[in-house]
């Protein structure tokens, strides 16, 4: 089965604003080798920051990045992985925002690889695979 590359909202960002050649570059080699996609909470943190901004630009890249990544589904399985991740995170006194929370369980629900240059992710890499491609291919 193919690899799936689970983007956060930062990385998702940095794509749709074409801003980063380290991250097109690791886009257009990573594509060819697994599966590009976001969770619907990055869906839906990105559909916020476009309301929030009123942006057709922003609306318009959003559409465009959505053409070529896959938006998966939570479902309960990510549920069930959100429930022990949060139990063990707190258990150890690590915190992490609540929306990086439910993104990384849904990777780990999906045996994805989460895409972000958000360092709080550091954290939780007994967890789950993180790599930022915003400084190249790791």
């Amino acid at each position: 089965m193919a690899q799936i590359y689970l983007l956060d909202t930062n990385a998702a960002s940095d794509v749709m604003k074409e801003q980063s050649v380290a991250m097109r570059h690791a886009l257009e080699t990573e594509a060819r080798l697994g599966i590009i996609a976001i969770s619907t909470i990055t869906a839906a943190e990105l559909r916020f920051g476009i309301r929030k901004r009123n942006s057709a630009r922003l609306q318009a890249a959003f559409e465009k990045f959505c053409s070529a990544a896959e938006i998966l589904p939570w479902d309960d399985s990510a549920a069930e992985v959100y429930s022990e991740l949060r139990y063990q995170l707190t258990s150890h006194g690590v915190t992490l925002d609540a929306m990086d929370l439910l993104i990384a369980a849904h990777a780990m629900s999906l045996g994805a690889v989460v895409v972000t240059h958000d360092q709080a992710f550091q954290q939780i890499t007994d967890f789950v695979k993180v790599v930022d491609w915003s400084v190249g291919l790791e």
